[in-house]
């Protein structure tokens, strides 16, 4: 443009479909020779398809500009199991993973099942520290509608170790996270040595 020109948003939503959608800025003003970018958010607060219909106005436009933005809104519906436990942990509190105490050259695994039982796939992915006596498989993936995923957390030192609360997470895509503690230590095994001695006997 070569002159200012006032913009403004109106909406031509149903008013349970207004807070699912956020224009921002709803209105203002374009210097000449400029651009001014709109940002779009799209959080819906309902199950369903959304379907908008946004108008500009601006000055001395004979017609506003339509914007036609589609969506929808869905529940992760899933659960997460340790081992072969019958009732899912929760998001909102540590999960203590205990390997107990072995030898080193051993290794022990703990299975954790992601299971999903809504409509829609769902990304997953693993955050930990660095430890070469741990290994998460997958770290990341994708769990289909109405299917599960395995994914196996093993400790396998190979030199005396104490794991104390080596913390590591599991974030469900735009879904919670779950928060894991694993605990365990590895040892030597105690060799013993049999030594014969002679017997003196009287000539």
């Amino acid at each position: 443009y070569k002159r200012q020109e006032y913009m403004g948003f109106k909406s031509l939503l149903r008013n349970e479909d207004n807070n699912s959608l956020k224009v921002t800025p709803m209105s203002g003003v374009v210097n000449p020779q400029s651009k001014v970018p709109i940002e779009i958010t799209f959080a819906p607060n309902l199950e369903k398809a959304f379907n908008y219909n946004l108008l500009c106005n601006i000055n001395r436009k004979g017609r506003p500009l339509n914007l036609n933005i589609k969506g929808v809104g869905y529940v992760l519906k899933h659960e997460v199991y340790i081992d072969t436990a019958k009732f899912p942990i929760q998001p909102k509190e540590p999960n203590t993973l205990d390997y107990g105490d072995f030898f080193i050259n051993e290794k022990k695994s703990k299975t954790i099942t992601l299971v999903n039982q809504g409509e829609f796939n769902f990304d997953f992915v693993w955050k930990r520290k660095a430890n070469s006596y741990l290994a998460i498989v997958p770290e990341s993936g994708n769990v289909k509608k109405g299917s599960k995923t395995t994914v196996e957390l093993s400790y396998f030192p190979t030199a005396p170790h104490k794991l104390a609360n080596h913390r590591c997470t599991l974030s469900i895509i735009s879904g919670p996270t779950y928060e894991f503690l694993m605990n365990g230590s590895a040892r030597k095994p105690v060799s013993y040595t049999h030594l014969t001695l002679p017997t003196n006997r009287e000539v």
